[in-house]
């Protein structure tokens, strides 16, 4: 809400001269920075080379409000929408749809994530993490007047590998959206009811909602979430405040259900607070710690018709730029020429640079937006470019998305078409950002066959370590695969098995439990406050529980508030390790062998998983990884494999140790253990559930050619994704 200035034409130099005065009366009050701002633009080139715009949707129905992110890896990019049926005599349907490729620039794969019904799903946000998975957040209507929250995930592949809906969001009408991905792959969501209080959810990288329904702001009639997540795992969101004061607001997280609330806008406009309007805030973590916001801002005092522009500014742990916030776009040249910029998106590239797109109608019809791009930092921005400029009908862009990955800037519209109707297009611009260090790959077409078509699963072929025991784990009943959608693998694999996703502690105790046949008690159940009685797993983990199996952790922990009997998490959602898995497998089957010996280098005698490793081995369950790897040197006399018992284990390892263990010689009956063999904090502790550090496939993938549980693939180490079935 930037002060109404409007200068008398002037040639340029009297102008700068003007400004600089200007700048030197007002510095310090937020107008003044918005002037010098304008006064230093344009003196970075541009530096995207746009595309032509592809119409991923190209489909005669009514699209919405798209949202594109790029995979950091490789640039796979996933573009998600809201579409619905928009014939007034029908209004018959409304869905979330995406297009995914597992490349950039590769084809695009369309699905659908989820029907509903007219205007009862949208606001879908996209996010990717750090191994390529691209998370998506929306709303939909439960059938019982209220919405609840739906997440998906998509895979490297572009195939649909997951849906659910989060826990604990049907308390409310949610309807308004956020999402980040944050360092550690933990997703992060805010979920709003429209103009009335918003909330936080926060979810795990192997699946688990360790905060729910966590008040944000209720007292300032909050709409426009946006959200972001720092490099040190910082948590801020932003929304715009509808009370009367219409500025962008700002929280951050300090600890469980306490935000620190700044309104940062308000020196945009010193004095016309309740006559003008901002809209639309978006937030970007930086590469050093910081958070980039950008939003719309109108001129105040208010016309008609309104003018807006966008505004800028930087957040670092020591607080907000003081220079406060910085006019980047729009009437930089202090014209009244009633033109609006809107809904500006932002992304922050690999040399730190903030790369804004938003819509405007400048130097076009009112109401006729297309999409501006800038680049820039403090108050040095480019250019105003326009990758989309004409774009079909009257180019419907203001509410373009923007993404990025290296080497890349994407960025998702819709767009009218010459009808009544809207299509969702993307564009990508290449740029020189220094996050290249080897060529781009180039983009391959998804084969129309699977590896296996004739197997029961088309990714469990014959000549696999794990093909036997799954076979004969699924005809136990013991495990299952997936044969409807979503696809997995590739989006043609149906029916498949997911073997190279990784286990969760609760698709773990369910394996243990049906494969070692642990008794059915659920004496004291239940105990843990994450899993109640109608959860997946309940059974099973109680089941493992009672028999000594797991344990769980203290209540009282960031996200894990303690109920009135203080029962402990169980983390059913946490990644299970092969050192974990081990220990889990040795109580479950009751393994009691003396242990003496050291067989991995990795795995001494002082080390958490020795005994439960040596017990394995000894029974030719799990083998390991040859020395000589320059992480893994071959230490004299001995030369011993490693076992890597901090890597995740994979549905195929783990059918492999199961079916081996089911097939076992009985064990000598002992007393079933009590509840201290699996001490808290060291069954799953959050600290080991990581993505291995050393993820080339060696040379002999194991010591045990008959049980090589230590070959991986390059997907080995991928994120898995919730509900993934053991």
């Amino acid at each position: 809400m930037k002060k109404n200035f409007t200068p008398v034409l002037l040639p340029v130099l009297a102008f700068m001269m003007v400004v600089a005065s200007m700048y030197a009366t007002f510095v310090g009050n937020g107008v003044g920075a918005a002037i010098a701002a304008s006064s230093q633009r344009q003196t970075q080139a541009p530096l995207a080379d746009w595309n032509e715009p592809i119409d991923v949707s190209n489909e005669d129905w009514y699209d919405n409000t798209s949202t594109v992110a790029a995979s950091p890896l490789n640039g796979a990019v996933t573009v998600a929408w809201e579409q619905r049926d928009e014939r007034p005599e029908y209004h018959s349907f409304g869905r979330i749809r995406h297009a995914s490729n597992d490349i950039v620039n590769g084809d695009f794969f369309v699905q659908t994530v989820y029907s509903g019904g007219w205007k009862e799903v949208g606001n879908v946000k996209v996010k990717a993490d750090s191994q390529g998975f691209r998370h998506m957040v929306f709303f939909k209507y439960n059938g019982s007047n209220a919405t609840c929250a739906g997440y998906a995930i998509v895979g490297p592949d572009g195939g649909l590998a997951s849906t659910e809906t989060i826990p604990d969001s049907c308390n409310g009408f949610y309807k308004v959206t956020a999402l980040a991905i944050g360092p550690d792959d933990t997703a992060h969501v805010l979920l709003g009811r429209d103009n009335d209080n918003f909330h936080y959810f926060a979810r795990t990288s192997g699946g688990d909602w360790i905060v729910r329904d966590e008040l944000v702001s209720e007292d300032n009639r909050p709409n426009n979430l946006a959200i972001a997540v720092t490099t040190d795992g910082t948590v801020m969101a932003a929304w715009l405040a509808l009370n009367g004061k219409n500025d962008v607001f700002t929280g951050i997280r300090t600890s469980p259900g306490v935000w620190h609330i700044e309104d940062i806008s308000e020196e945009c406009c010193d004095g016309c607070n309740y006559d003008s309007n901002t809209y639309a805030p978006s937030l970007a973590a930086d590469r050093t710690g910081g958070i980039r916001a950008a939003w719309a801002d109108e001129e105040c005092p208010h016309v008609t018709p309104r003018n807006t522009d966008i505004y800028y500014r930087e957040w670092t742990p020591d607080g907000w730029s003081e220079d406060g916030p910085i006019l980047v776009a729009g009437d930089a040249d202090g014209n009244d020429d009633e033109t609006q910029q809107f809904w500006a998106a932002i992304t922050v590239d690999n040399l730190n640079r903030s790369n804004i797109i938003y819509g405007t109608d400048y130097g076009r019809g009112r109401d006729n937006y297309t999409t501006g791009y800038i680049v820039g930092t403090g108050n040095n921005f480019s250019a105003e470019e326009r990758p989309v400029e004409d774009y079909t009908g009257n180019a419907y862009a203001k509410e373009a998305s923007i993404g990025h990955s290296p080497g890349y800037i994407h960025s998702s519209f819709n767009s009218n078409r010459d009808d009544s109707m809207k299509d969702t297009y993307y564009v990508n611009g290449e740029i020189n950002d220094g996050g290249i260090v080897t060529p781009m790959p180039t983009a391959t077409a998804i084969p129309e066959q699977p590896p296996c078509p004739n197997e029961q699963f088309k990714d469990v072929c014959p000549e696999h370590f794990f093909y036997e025991p799954v076979l004969a784990l699924t005809s136990a009943n013991v495990m299952s695969g997936y044969d409807t959608v979503p696809p997995c693998n590739n989006s043609l694999w149906v029916p498949c098995f997911k073997p190279f996703n990784n286990l969760t502690r609760g698709q773990a105790v369910k394996l243990i439990a049906l494969g070692a046949n642990l008794p059915a008690n659920l004496e004291g159940a239940p105990h843990f406050t994450d899993v109640p009685d109608d959860h997946t797993f309940y059974t099973f983990v109680e089941y493992a529980y009672n028999a000594g199996v797991v344990n769980g952790y203290p209540c009282g922990g960031p996200g894990e508030p303690c109920d009135s009997e203080n029962r402990a998490y169980f983390r059913p959602g946490v990644q299970v390790t092969r050192g974990q898995f081990t220990k889990m497998v040795s109580i479950g089957f009751d393994y009691n062998d003396p242990v003496t010996t050291q067989t991995f280098e990795d795995a001494p005698p002082a080390s958490t998983f020795y005994l439960w490793i040596e017990r394995l081995s000894q029974r030719g369950l799990i083998g390991g990884y040859p020395c000589g790897d320059p992480s893994e040197p071959c230490i004299a006399p001995d030369n011993r494999p490693y076992f890597r018992p901090g890597n995740n284990v994979t549905r195929g390892q783990a059918a492999k140790i199961i079916d081996g263990a089911r097939n076992q010689p009985t064990p000598t009956p002992t007393v079933a253990p009590t509840n201290t063999a699996a001490p808290t904090n060291t069954v799953a502790p959050t600290n080991t559930a990581v993505v291995p550090t050393s993820t080339a496939v060696p040379s002999s993938t194991s010591i045990l050619p008959t049980l090589p549980i230590g070959t991986f693939t390059a997907t080995a180490t991928s994120t898995p994704v919730s509900g993934v079935r053991p």
